[in-house]
């Protein structure tokens, strides 16, 4: 993860177009992305995935590869640290993210540099990251997709930033209580692993202050449980490959604030749905706010209460601080 972090980095100063893929997919999903990409440069561990160098050699033998830690070392000892005189324009592409939720194969996303600048200060703004306060950062997901989403609020605003050796509970569960972790990010699964820690009270958790949590569905008893074990220190976070995040927070001090329980239903397409009794409350800072669904609403100011049912498929939720940079560059075809 620490060289991710150092890939990434150099990426956005020269102006390179990156792509993460995660080491645990098939090799021939990894190939479907490697068609996509048609990368100059593939960094990768040949161990984890011994048959991607002969897919490499084969059918992309002009892209450079860099297959092991000795490899990296020894492209990185080869050059001198110089000051990138590479021009950048906020449209200028920065990274390329696949879908996951469309139907068919994974399509790639094109994230401009003015994307990931947008999401760093939105994150500022809303995620309650403050210039020159102490934090101490852990992803507690791989930074292949939403676990880099405090990567650059974090560095930005001065924070120490911790990667786990892994993402098991126990290995989580010691960083924090080592390195006195302020924000953590952690998925719903990991959360209630958490939880379900037969020993977490004999952990020093106390310097958390934020658990920010997303990515997936949690059960509202089990947001419940944490209020209750961990304080009221949870934030849960949303967000799409095709919009970098945060698109719609509930704060700290939102939750718990209803009783918890599906005991309402509404009638959606003939079909009895549990609604969770209480409210949703977006509470954000951005310029504009849209919401596009089957038919276009008029624009939202922002402050300004509203109430709207929208009946579609699918809904996307757009923020933006400007009509110039917007969070989404390309939407896809399908």
């Amino acid at each position: 993860d620490a060289d991710q972090v150092e890939i990434l980095l150099a990426g956005f100063e020269l102006g390179a177009v990156l792509t993460g893929l995660a080491p645990w997919h098939p090799a021939k999903l990894l190939e479907g992305g490697l068609n996509q990409v048609s990368p100059r440069m593939f960094i990768h561990d040949a161990a984890a995935h011994p048959e991607l160098d002969h897919i490499l050699r084969t059918m992309f033998p002009r892209t450079e590869r860099v297959s092991s830690r000795a490899d990296y070392e020894a492209l990185l000892g080869s050059g001198r640290p110089v000051r990138s005189t590479s021009r950048i324009d906020p449209a200028d592409p920065a990274s390329l993210a696949f879908t996951s939720g469309t139907t068919g194969r994974p399509k790639a996303l094109t994230i401009p540099h003015s994307a990931h600048l947008a999401s760093m200060r939105l994150a500022v703004l809303n995620v309650g990251v403050q210039i020159g306060r102490p934090d101490v950062v852990l992803p507690g997901m791989p930074l292949i997709g939403a676990g880099m989403s405090l990567l650059l609020p974090g560095l930005a605003s001065g924070a120490t930033l911790v990667l786990p050796e892994d993402y098991r509970t126990e290995t989580l569960l010691r960083a924090i209580q080592e390195h006195k972790v302020t924000r953590a990010f952690l998925t719903p699964s990991t959360l209630i692993d958490l939880l379900d820690t037969p020993d977490l009270e004999e952990y020093d958790l106390s310097s958390l202050h934020t658990v920010i949590y997303g990515s997936a569905p949690l059960a509202a008893a089990k947001v419940a449980e944490a209020v209750r074990r961990l304080g009221p220190i949870l934030m849960q976070g949303y967000g799409l490959a095709e919009l970098l995040p945060p698109i719609s927070l509930l704060h700290p001090q939102e939750h718990g604030l209803r009783t918890v329980g599906f005991q309402q239903f509404t009638t959606a397409g003939g079909v009895k749905v549990p609604v969770l009794s209480g409210r949703v409350n977006v509470r954000y800072k951005a310029d504009r706010l849209f919401v596009l669904g089957a038919e276009a609403l008029p624009v939202l100011p922002f402050g300004a209460p509203q109430k709207a049912a929208v009946e579609a498929r699918a809904c996307l939720l757009y923020t933006s601080p400007s009509p110039r940079d917007g969070l989404l560059s390309r939407m896809p075809s399908s």
